[in-house]
């Protein structure tokens, strides 16, 4: 009988260490949904640049999400977004 690998596997990076998520946080719940909806609507995760701030929401995204992740200033994240999409 062959390994059973979780099916959001492949959004993922590999993991080196435990998560950053502190216990009871729901990030991990967001990180969840958020790679669901791209699976379920099969999209490209090459198609995908996030950008986050600082502080815990940052945890979302990197380092587990396998796309190109931004990390900015305090306060800044909508314009760095703009800059991208422009």
């Amino acid at each position: 009988m062959g390994s059973v690998e979780h099916p959001l596997k492949r959004y993922v990076r590999p993991l080196t260490g435990p998560t950053g998520f502190c216990p009871g946080c729901g990030d991990g719940t967001i990180s969840q949904c958020v790679l669901r909806a791209i699976d379920d609507l099969q999209m490209d995760m090459d198609d995908f640049v996030f950008v986050s701030g600082i502080g815990c929401a940052a945890w979302i995204i990197s380092p587990y999400f396998n796309a190109d992740v931004l990390h900015t200033t305090h306060g800044r994240p909508i314009a760095f977004a703009t800059g991208i999409k422009l």
